[in-house]
């Protein structure tokens, strides 16, 4: 009786490594999918057994790094439930709000602080395509890193 094949769990820092590498390559992965497939090209068979990764867990821990920039293509999901944590980087999310004239607040919906995601407070955003772009750039032999066009000076 053949015995199945177990895939090993790589460690967030192989998983973050290989991102930044993959991105940086290519200059820009469209899809979680595809960012998955080319990070576990890139690790490869170590050790005998296949190695295994989720493309969620690619896209979490590749937004978590700081390293990977997410533009998240968004489609309309209905009411807008109480949320725990971002729906694209699974961190906490900070509840937005506005003052009326009177000085009371109203509810204007989530912002996730780590990786820019909101929704507002009566229709949900749904995440539903990723692009992977790099923070990085390399210029000669350098590797700093890239201003982003939503990065202001004060």
């Amino acid at each position: 009786m053949a015995r199945a094949r177990v895939a090993r769990r790589l460690r967030d820092e192989e998983v973050v490594a290989a991102a930044v590498r993959v991105v940086l390559e290519t200059g820009v992965v469209v899809g979680q999918e595809l960012l998955r497939d080319l990070v576990l090209e890139l690790v490869g068979d170590r050790g005998g057994a296949p190695a295994g990764l989720t493309p969620e867990r690619a896209r979490r821990l590749a937004a978590r790094s700081g390293l990977v920039e997410i533009d998240v293509r968004v489609r309309d999901g209905g009411t807008t439930p109480d949320l725990d944590g971002c729906l694209v980087c699974a961190s906490a999310l900070e509840r937005t709000a506005n003052r009326t004239l009177t000085g009371g607040r109203v509810p204007t919906g989530y912002r996730c602080r780590r990786c820019g995601w909101w929704t507002g407070a009566r229709e949900l955003r749904v995440p539903a395509r990723y692009v992977f772009a790099a923070k990085l750039e390399r210029k000669g032999g350098q590797t700093r890193f890239r201003r982003s066009e939503r990065q202001r000076t004060l």
